[in-house]
């Protein structure tokens, strides 16, 4: 399994648990419900915490469920590498026949969370391209601490 390091503090967060759970759901588009099922030790904390994952425009925000203190930002082209490193397995409850299409699918059903981060990256410059046209006024840039050289 790929290491994961939080990307504003540069320190790793300890994964105890990682995998791609396929289950069957005739409900879901496909057929099949796809998630990725985590748990791990973020920087900072001493408890095993269940990961939520989220995409965020600065990355995939990765936070613990339950009341546990930690998170983490990762940057979507390590969070991709990540998850094709993980095993895909077939939901204990609701199980689906594996097999090598249906496996690929999952891990590309899930990189779409990297995806995300693009697109959400994308119109946040469209947005500040609409707002701003060529950018903030000087005596806005300063409010802003942005450099416009």
């Amino acid at each position: 399994m790929t290491k994961i390091i939080d990307k504003f503090t540069g320190k790793e967060v300890r994964v105890t648990h990682a995998e791609i759970r396929v289950s069957s759901n005739e409900r879901c588009e496909d057929g099949v419900f796809v998630e990725v099922r985590m748990t791990a030790v973020f920087p900072g904390c001493r408890k095993v915490a269940v990961v939520s994952i989220s995409p965020m425009g600065s990355g995939v925000w990765l936070k613990s469920l339950y009341g546990y203190s930690g998170e983490a930002h990762v940057e979507p082209e390590e969070w991709r590498t990540f998850l094709r490193s993980l095993p895909v397995v077939s939901d204990d409850l609701f199980p689906v026949e594996m097999t090598p299409e249906l496996a690929a699918y999952a891990v590309a059903h899930e990189e779409r969370t990297a995806d995300a981060v693009y697109a959400i990256q994308k119109h946040d410059q469209d947005l500040q391209a609409q707002l701003w046209g060529d950018g903030p006024t000087p005596a806005m840039a300063a409010k802003l601490g942005y450099d416009r050289r």
